[in-house]
């Protein structure tokens, strides 16, 4: 019996390295899976970057893009909801637990903002003073990039170029808006209104730095669990604080959790057979085309047996 079986759950803690964005989205969806197959108790926290540059999409805007097969950069879906995240410069973690476990996490508001609590009183402890955005009482904001557009003005819906801004992006874009929706949100976001890019426009519990959002999330919920997927701007943070290091703040963020879930923590990594489960879910064209990666599951299901999950 794996541990994520055990009657004495605790809090697995993953630092992993950079990967693909695939492979990250990937190894999520594969937590979240086993947690829900195996009925877990337990916690997993996975911290982790981006190899290189990439663009996730959450997973009920992926239908308003297509993407051009052609650009060097990743596109890959999310599996939680919300908009256009960039990566690269960011740290990202990602919380599995059933909902159960603690009050906040059945709805999506109050566990939203209490994950993003527990991120600012690990930044008080490096000297780093953040607010909780909150879309009642909102304030004044700043946008952290350019809107990653590109210049040319084609594959952008049907929007009227003009309307498009004409701010270069560090990182071009690989794909293009479709349809109504997205030709209004897409071309009117210089005002950093209806933006699908995420952290053009902060929503509840997200958090702010001098104005600036460096911490948002998507969230999923399934069969009594939920899925938490974290992206922090790990380079604006570093700008404010020199003394901030990536090893000593996930373990103080890992300690947070523990204490608010009263679970032991548990450091581990991935074992091999784990790595060869994520691996073998994962195929390359259905990142590009946007295919539902129906199969995923039905691979993850045939390499359970040999996952040793020490949750």
């Amino acid at each position: 019996m794996s541990e994520l079986e055990s009657h004495s759950p605790h809090l697995r803690l993953i630092l992993d390295l950079a990967h693909d964005a695939a492979f990250n989205m990937e190894a999520d969806s594969f937590l979240f899976r086993r947690h829900i197959d195996v009925c877990s108790q337990g916690v997993t926290l996975r911290f982790y970057r981006f190899s290189r540059p990439a663009f996730t999409v959450g997973y009920g805007d992926w239908r308003f893009f297509n993407c051009d097969p052609l650009s060097e950069l990743s596109v890959v879906r999310r599996p939680t909801g919300g908009g256009v995240v960039r990566h690269g410069e960011d740290l990202n973690y990602t919380l599995v637990a059933p909902i159960q476990i603690h009050p906040a996490f059945g709805r999506a508001r109050e566990s939203y903002a209490k994950i993003h609590e527990l991120v600012k009183s690990t930044l008080h402890i490096f000297g780093i003073e953040t607010t909780l955005f909150d879309d009642l009482n909102s304030v004044n904001f700043k946008t952290n990039l350019p809107l990653p557009r590109e210049a040319e003005g084609e594959g952008w819906g049907e929007g009227d170029k003009s309307a498009q801004s004409s701010s270069p992006s560090p990182y071009p874009l690989p794909l293009w808006g479709k349809g109504k929706k997205c030709r209004t949100q897409i071309s009117d976001c210089g005002g950093q209104k209806n933006s699908l890019f995420c952290f053009d426009q902060p929503v509840f519990g997200d958090l702010l730095l001098n104005g600036k959002k460096v911490a948002g999330a998507g969230q999923k919920r399934s069969h009594g669990y939920l899925l938490h997927q974290g992206s922090i701007a790990w380079n604006l943070l570093c700008e404010k604080q020199s003394c901030l290091t990536k090893e000593v703040f996930q373990y103080s963020l890992a300690l947070e959790f523990s204490k608010l879930l009263e679970l032991s923590l548990q450091p581990v990594s991935f074992s091999a057979e784990e790595l060869s489960s994520i691996g073998n879910i994962f195929h390359p064209s259905e990142v590009l085309s946007g295919l539902t990666r129906s199969s995923s599951r039905e691979n993850c299901e045939a390499n359970a047996d040999k996952s040793k999950i020490q949750v």
